[in-house]
């Protein structure tokens, strides 16, 4: 009974604290099964595609080949020789044709080519949509590529109260005209939420893969690439630097490791303590003015200021040169 479930939640999660992280967990463990998901997706293809679509062997090949795809991780798909796989093109009854013994080879491979495209077409735009219609896919924290379904006014309750907590401490909610208005201005496109389910809680994360205002294809992310190197860069220079023993990545971690177990073995091979600790919404107390205020002080940055600069001097002589050129 999801309209009594919805009030209990709502009133549960008004409590604050850990009666709303109960609530958030609830909701991540109602996603649906992939067994579901391919099933919901099987009987739509079964109401929507005359018999003779598939039959027999085939359509028994086709519903596994339905929840295989259900079961893909984010980035795979179907090549053209796995999703042809199993296939008996022979018994698809709308690819049955009548020549020589010359001529067969010819029409089994246009057949295998006709087959592959309607296939893939109904698995890419087809199912796809279909799914985006019914249910919100998501990766889950600490779940790596593996994709979650959930169905929408499951969703939608977990948006509703994420979307509460980031208007506390992150967000501010601004009238549409005033946020057209901001990016007219400053030539800025906004961005765009995700929420990642994340135990009793949530991670949101934004992209800004949108087009900007009276440009074809320069979008937020790509006005700020030159930002994205300078602070790579920066974070390269903090590896090395005074600043602590802060790692970025497992190739760092092994480095490190490398040094400290040579260390260890030098000193006797000592017992050995560990402590460790987790910054609750780390990146959720981050004060951005204190962020700011340290990359316009910071010497770290001076040599990619220059490099910068001279390079946007010289993409500026460059597109004079374009221009006079032009005219």
């Amino acid at each position: 009974d999801w309209k009594n479930a919805k009030k209990r939640m709502l009133a549960q999660a008004a409590q604050g604290g850990a009666a709303r992280g109960a609530v958030f967990k609830e909701l991540y463990e109602g996603e649906s099964s992939y067994r579901q998901v391919a099933d919901f997706l099987t009987e739509w293809l079964a109401q929507v595609f005359p018999n003779w679509f598939m039959e027999g062997r085939n359509k028994k090949v086709l519903n596994k080949k339905v929840f295989q795809f259900v079961k893909f991780n984010r980035f795979e798909m179907f090549t053209r020789i796995t999703l042809l796989d199993r296939f008996d093109i022979h018994n698809v009854a709308w690819l049955r044709f009548t020549a020589s013994k010359a001529n067969a080879k010819y029409f089994q491979n246009e057949n295998e080519w006709v087959l592959w495209r309607v296939l893939r077409w109904v698995f890419e735009e087809l199912l796809i949509s279909l799914m985006r219609c019914f249910f919100y896919c998501t990766e889950k924290q600490k779940e790596y590529s593996r994709i979650f379904y959930y169905r929408k006014n499951i969703w939608a309750m977990v948006m509703r109260l994420s979307i509460e907590d980031l208007l506390k401490d992150n967000l501010m909610a601004v009238e549409k005209k005033e946020m057209n208005n901001q990016c007219e201005n400053n030539n800025f496109a906004p961005g765009k939420l995700r929420l990642i389910p994340k135990g009793d809680t949530f991670r949101p994360i934004m992209t800004f893969n949108r087009k900007v205002p009276h440009s074809k294809n320069m979008t937020t992310n790509k006005k700020l690439q030159f930002a994205h190197m300078m602070l790579k860069n920066l974070k390269s220079k903090m590896f090395k630097h005074q600043f602590g023993f802060a790692v970025f990545n497992y190739d760092d971690i092994m480095k490190k490791y490398e040094r400290f177990k040579q260390k260890w073995v030098r000193s006797g091979e000592p017992p050995l303590y560990f402590v460790t600790m987790d910054i609750e919404k780390c990146y959720d107390n981050v004060d951005a003015e204190k962020v700011v205020s340290f990359l316009q002080k910071t010497d770290l940055l001076e040599k990619d200021r220059e490099v910068e600069q001279q390079r946007a001097k010289v993409n500026q002589d460059v597109e004079k040169l374009i221009q006079n050129q032009e005219s």
